[in-house]
Formats: structure tokens, sequence, C-alpha cells
């Protein structure tokens, strides 16, 4: 159980989590909360690739909703499967680089602290992702319209709040300060070295996602 707190606390007490890290490193708890928001993302229509799935539905004259259950079981393994693929293979990637700069620098860092760094510094991402998921679910009006004049306000609202977030991702940068803040933890007394391997990743990160940039978006090949 105080394992798994771990996964909350990091947004209020990162400092103290990875302390915690240090000692008792955990990778698969933040990676499979990480996998399921990806999936739920994914399963509501929030991304790119389920836009695309439902665009070729509507060119076959078929609804979304005329899917029988099990197909839809069928979709959600191969979605699982490959979101689970693309999140190894960041979390491996990720890890490869943050030990290889850390190195680079003279610091030293185990592979198990920085793939739990790595995994956590990831939570702002799963709050993003079920925002979206939730955002989605409420536009297409699963739940009974809101009372006027919240009703009218809300769709001009969320607009403006969508377009900022599309340019300026806050949970993207919030993930950044956590990792920078893991960092600063694994190595108190090298301020320089750290910063120096924190921007190394960070530039890296943003080149490869320009490079590749992926149709899932939040599951980039890098970390987002």
């Amino acid at each position: 159980m105080f394992v798994k707190a771990r996964v909350f606390r990091v947004f209020v007490q990162p400092r103290q989590v990875f302390r915690e890290l240090l000692d008792q490193p955990d990778v698969l708890t933040p990676f499979l909360l990480f996998l399921g928001s990806q999936l739920l993302w994914l399963l509501t229509g929030s991304s790119e690739i389920t836009g695309l799935l439902k665009e070729q539905l509507a060119a076959a004259g078929v609804g979304v909703k005329d899917l029988p259950l099990a197909l839809w079981g069928i979709v959600a393994i191969i979605l699982l499967t490959g979101t689970g693929l693309i999140s190894i293979l960041s979390l491996f990637i990720n890890t490869l680089f943050l030990i290889g700069f850390s190195r680079i620098v003279g610091m030293e860092i185990s592979f198990p602290f920085s793939a739990s760094l790595i995994a956590y510094s990831q939570m702002p991402l799963v709050l993003r992702n079920v925002i979206n998921a939730g955002y989605t679910l409420i536009t297409r009006s699963l739940f009974p319209p809101l009372p006027l004049p919240f009703g009218i306000l809300i769709p001009e609202v969320s607009g403006i709040l969508r377009s900022a977030l599309e340019h300026f991702d806050i949970f993207l940068f919030w993930d950044y300060i956590i990792l920078g803040l893991g960092l600063r933890v694994a190595s108190p007394h090298k301020a320089g070295k750290v910063w120096a391997v924190f921007l190394l990743f960070v530039l890296t990160n943003v080149f490869l996602s320009f490079l590749f940039p992926s149709p899932l978006k939040s599951s980039s090949l890098f970390i987002h």
C-alpha cells in the first residue's frame, strides 16, 4: 500500500518519493498506471488513431455504436498490445539516455533508479490522459446536460483551454519538473552536472519527438 501511494505523493512530495526510490526502486506500479491511462485515452476516442478508425468505419457505412462488443474487445487488445510495446520501448530508451548522459558528465545513477525516475515522472501524463478522456466523454453528451448558463459557457471555455494545451503542454512541462527534482535528489551536491544531464535529456527528447512523431501523440516513442 505504501508503494502504491507513491504514485499520488509524487505530485506533492516528489523529493521524498525519489529518496525512497533510491533504496526501493519501483517501475511496475507507475508503468501499469500510465499504460492503463493510455488505453482509456485511446478507447474514448481522444486520440488521432481512434479518430482515423472512426473515419474508416464511417466510410464503410458502419457506426461506432453498431460494432459488437466482441469486436470492441479485439480492438482493445490490439490497442493495449501496441501501446504496451511503445511504452516499454519509451521507458527503456529514456532510461538508457538518462544513464548515458549521467555518465558523460560524471554522475552515477543506477539502472533501477533511472527507470523508476522515468516512470514516476510520467504521472502528470497519466493525469492528462484521464482529463482528455473525461473531456471527450462529456462533450459527447453521455452525461445529462448541465443547467444554464454553464451549458453555454463550457464549450467556449473548453475550446480556449484545449487550444492552450495544444500549444503549451502544461502536463509535459510538469513531467520535466518532476524529472529534474528526481535528478537533484540522486545527486544533491552536483547541481551543475544535474542541470547538464537534465538539459541534454530534454533537448534530446524534444528533437526525437519532432523527428519521429507518433499518431498516439501522448505515447510518442519518447517521453511524450
